[in-house]
């Protein structure tokens, strides 16, 4: 189909489901009448902007195995978020190994080989996903590389984060939340830079203290209402009654 075509089949679909201010132009789809977003001011890269409604993101924390913890009595314990696609994993599986933390580590995308290797007396990977409700209530710190839901999902938990980031958006959020005190985003981005950064996070309280004052702040945030927040609106620019 032309490209013309597309953008008219396009107008007619988008107006078919408006009865007002109808668009003449696909450009025109993005003057909206109200702007939300799904994240907090102070984890936009580019805000805090003054006619967006902040909704806070959209995860899902109940779902998953249990972790399970080393049982290296004392250890602070990591929980870490990574991908087997991540640079350097050989040489940070080494630094980890050799560090007095206890880790509980997701480990995605995971070869039962690459799980073996990981495996140590201070590990336990997983190759599933790990109920992210229980991590980020039994672990001091997180090491991740991003993720918008993510991020909000641990610090709505009070916990701080070490990123290990693979694209700009997570550098981006990343940056946010270092800004807040309640993370860190090593540079360079090494095996040995991150395990430093995360002894550092272990070794000053400022860094959990920071997390949990964003907790505080949004202890109401409820994932189902801000869909529906998002949902109700969209539903009354069409014209179409709520469902009971």
């Amino acid at each position: 189909m032309p490209d013309g075509q597309v953008d008219e089949k396009i107008i007619q679909t988008v107006n078919a489901a408006f009865s007002e201010n109808l668009v003449e132009s696909v450009h025109g789809i993005f003057r909206a009448t109200r702007v939300f977003l799904m994240s907090f001011p102070e984890l936009d890269a580019f805000g805090p902007r003054e006619n967006a409604e902040y909704c806070g993101n959209l995860f899902v924390t109940d779902v998953g195995r249990s972790p399970v913890w080393p049982g290296a009595s004392g250890s602070r314990r990591v929980f870490a978020y990574l991908n087997a696609s991540l640079p350097n994993l050989a040489e940070l599986r080494k630094k980890i190994h050799a560090s007095p933390h206890a880790y509980c580590i997701f480990l995605r995308g995971a070869d039962e080989a690459m799980l073996r290797d990981w495996q140590s007396p201070n590990v336990v990977v997983e190759g599933e996903a790990v109920c992210l409700a229980q991590a980020f209530r039994d672990c001091h710190a997180v090491l991740s590389y991003g993720g918008a839901g993510f991020i909000s999902a641990s610090l709505l938990a009070g916990k701080p984060l070490v990123f290990y980031v693979r694209h700009l958006e997570a550098y981006l959020s990343a940056k946010q939340v270092a800004k807040l005190g309640a993370g860190i985003l090593p540079t360079p981005q090494s095996p040995s830079a991150l395990i430093a950064s995360l002894d550092q996070m272990l070794s000053n309280k400022s860094f959990t203290e920071a997390a949990q004052s964003f907790a505080r702040k949004y202890r109401e945030h409820s994932v189902q209402e801000a869909a529906t927040r998002v949902v109700a609106a969209a539903l009354q620019i069409c014209k179409v009654p709520a469902p009971d």
